[in-house]
């Protein structure tokens, strides 16, 4: 199959660039498609291929909707309001 990795006659990455790729897919297909074990720690490849420029993380986006859920909630959108001048009551809309 010429796409796949193991054909390739080269690095895949050209010049002096490095790449991320994260993935939020649920089915954690990234960890299949490079065959290596993702986290949430970005893992550095270093294999002949990528030449240690092509870094990957799978991301836990229910753990991160988590987070930013509990991090809204200690957030005081009143002092927020205060700090802008603006009422928390006001529409948006002109009446």
């Amino acid at each position: 199959m010429p796409g796949d990795p193991k054909y390739a006659k080269g690095p895949l990455i050209d010049g002096d660039q490095n790449v991320l790729i994260v993935s939020t897919d649920l089915a954690h297909s990234l960890d299949d498609a490079l065959n290596v074990k993702l986290s949430g720690d970005p893992l550095v490849l270093d294999d002949p291929l990528t030449e240690g420029r092509l870094t990957a993380v799978e991301v836990d986006a229910d753990q991160v909707l988590d987070d930013f859920r509990s991090m809204f909630e200690a957030f005081d959108v009143q002092k927020l309001y205060s700090k802008c001048f603006v009422s928390h009551k006001r529409s948006l809309r002109s009446s």
